[in-house]
């Protein structure tokens, strides 16, 4: 259903204990893990990677978390420099109260003011067809640039998740000829599939093109991959409830520090 430039091969996950490589996440995310290292206890894993290119020069490093917050935030506090290579992070991705944990010296140092709490969800299902997949289109960049910010400035204002991403393939339903109605973005295509900024416009909520998107690019991805995830911010309940009724499941929760824009 759509295809991107090949990423950075997943980091291997020699001596990662069984219980923390068998994690959802950890299954379904490591493939973006670039130059990824990591530290582990038995309550908590912390992986340090390589920031996406185009960040600030001087954060070549993000961290993500999973586990015990307490535990987390001790492992980030006494040996985050072994994954950080000496950066300042670019963002940090904890678990959710761990940051408030760390010491208030090092928060401060990090200086990470942009906030997001989120939720990682994924499925291995086939979602049930949707009547309105037919209408399910690929999008295209530069071409419909434009339009899709159009579209994410009034259903997600915010997202991280864009058409200026690198690697991202978009889809969308159109209303008549001109008019985009609803959009979401997907990354990858060659190791799994991650879904992104999923969003359709107020005035054409609940009419069901979301669903449809969603299903058409699940489908297609669990087809050829055996699994897709996706990211949805913590208090929107009506997409995740959405997500469920095609098979997500809640598989990691994120709370997430980014630099200044």
């Amino acid at each position: 259903m759509g295809s991107s430039p090949t990423p950075p091969e997943p980091p291997p996950l020699t001596g990662l204990p069984g219980p923390w490589a068998q994690h959802p996440f950890v299954i379904g995310d490591r493939w973006r893990w670039h130059e990824a290292r990591y530290l582990c206890a038995p309550r908590a894993l912390v992986v340090g990677m390589a920031a996406r290119a185009g960040h600030h020069p001087g954060r070549a490093r993000s961290i993500t978390a999973l586990g015990d917050p307490g535990a987390v935030a001790e492992l980030v506090a006494n040996r985050s420099e072994e994954v950080l290579h000496g950066f300042a992070p670019q963002s940090v991705s904890l678990p959710p109260g761990a940051w408030d944990l760390l010491p208030a010296a090092l928060r401060d140092r990090w200086n990470l003011p942009r906030r997001g709490r989120w939720d990682w969800m994924w499925t291995e299902q086939v979602p049930p067809a949707h009547h309105l997949e037919d209408q399910v289109v690929p999008l295209e960049i530069p071409r419909h640039l434009e339009q899709i910010h159009a579209v994410q400035a009034v259903a997600l204002p915010g997202t991280h998740f864009g058409p200026d991403r690198s690697g991202s393939t978009w889809f969308g339903i159109w209303r008549g000829a001109a008019e985009l109605a609803a959009v979401a973005g997907s990354f990858d295509w060659v190791n799994a599939v991650h879904l992104g900024g999923i969003g359709t416009r107020p005035d054409l909520r609940g009419s069901g093109l979301g669903s449809a998107l969603t299903a058409a690019i699940t489908r297609a991805g669990v087809s050829r991959f055996g699994r897709v995830s996706l990211g949805v911010y913590a208090d929107n309940l009506r997409a995740k409830a959405l997500y469920a009724r095609l098979g997500y499941a809640v598989g990691h929760e994120l709370d997430s520090r980014h630099v200044a824009a």
